[in-house]
């Protein structure tokens, strides 16, 4: 990550909140299917300006369960996927 990005990212965070794989009713831990580890998206705009679509996201996808991305219009779901 260049300084320029790692400038923008760092200026956008308002505290991370990550996510871990939750227990069962069992207290078993889920199988996670797919994880998601500080994904971040930087969108160049007009000029030089850059704009954080998403920071530093982490969630895990377990197997055998339905995730469903919630949040108004441009929120950065599609961007997620």
């Amino acid at each position: 990550m260049n300084s320029e990005v790692a400038e923008v990212v760092a200026r956008s965070r308002t505290g991370s909140a990550h996510h871990r794989s939750m227990s069962t009713e069992t207290g078993n831990r889920a199988k996670i299917g797919v994880s998601l580890q500080k994904l971040t998206k930087i969108f160049p705009m007009s000029g030089s300006d850059l704009r954080v679509a998403v920071n530093e996201l982490s969630v895990d996808f377990n197997v055998g369960e339905v995730t469903a991305l919630l949040g108004h219009n441009g929120a950065g779901k599609s961007t997620i996927m």
